[in-house]
């Protein structure tokens, strides 16, 4: 009797079996479920991701091929651009500023001559001396008939600059060319009975007529004025380049153009 007992204790209930077999397929099922659904949003996670950076590495290929003529072609028509402003420079102001773009030069600078005048105007310079000595006095009155022209010199360094969307014209800042010396006459030349006026008075009183005749010549011919007429002459030289923007900038310490050392002579703007 109790070995019967035992054995009945230590079986297994057939119902309670099924169960629990049911309860660990169930479990598994859901496991496995939650693994696909894992797997499945990594597998889309990383196809968006391969997407993307596809489709991030692709458009620049895609722009090349697309877009790419069109920025050449862009591009070629700045380029074309900048010589033709330099040509148009060439035929109104009788130089060729040197032409970059992107720091390569497509074009050399040419110029027959050292400058190029903007303004010009002629004015009288006076000047009067009086010197007593012991009762004596000589009186010396000058005047000089000067012509002083403004404009580019040259000698320094011009350039046009293609970019972007721009062309500049970089000029060297205007200033006064010249200032000469048309005719002098000494209106007064009286010597004292004992003080006389001495040849090398004389020369010394028409230099300082000079240095005065240059201050002159700076009021006369402002640099602001000088520049407006540098860059209403080049605008007006390309006008005909329908569809290009043009700028012009002035260096105030552009450096030498080697190319006009030896050059001489001047161009005068009408």
């Amino acid at each position: 009797m109790n070995t019967e007992h035992d054995k009945t204790d230590l079986g297994c209930d057939p119902v309670v079996v099924k169960s629990q077999s049911q309860k660990a397929h169930k479990a598994q099922s859901v496991v496995a479920i939650l693994l696909s659904a894992i797997l499945l949003v990594l597998i889309i996670s990383l196809g968006a991701v391969l997407y993307l950076v596809n489709q991030f590495f692709a458009i620049p290929g895609k722009i090349s091929e697309g877009a790419r003529q069109q920025i050449l072609s862009s591009v070629n028509e700045m380029r074309e651009a900048g010589l033709a402003v330099a040509e148009s420079i060439r035929g109104a102001l009788n130089f060729k500023p040197v032409v970059l773009f992107e720091d390569d030069i497509l074009e050399h600078g040419s110029t027959d001559v050292r400058h190029v005048v903007l303004r010009e105007t002629q004015f009288k310079q006076e000047r009067t001396f009086t010197h007593t000595f012991l009762g004596s006095t000589k009186r010396l009155e000058v005047v000089g008939e000067f012509r002083a022209r403004g404009g580019l010199d040259l000698g320094r360094r011009s350039r046009i600059l293609i970019k972007e969307d721009v062309i500049i014209v970089e000029l060297p800042e205007p200033e006064v060319l010249s200032v000469e010396l048309q005719e002098v006459q000494f209106l007064r030349d009286v010597d004292g009975l004992w003080n006389r006026i001495r040849p090398e008075e004389r020369e010394e009183h028409v230099n300082t007529l000079l240095q005065r005749a240059r201050q002159t010549a700076q009021r006369l011919l402002p640099s602001e004025a000088l520049r407006s007429a540098a860059r209403k002459a080049v605008m007006e030289a390309v006008a005909p380049l329908t569809g290009v923007k043009v700028e012009v900038i002035f260096v105030e310490h552009a450096p030498d153009n080697p190319s006009v050392e030896e050059s001489s002579g001047g161009f005068l703007l009408h």
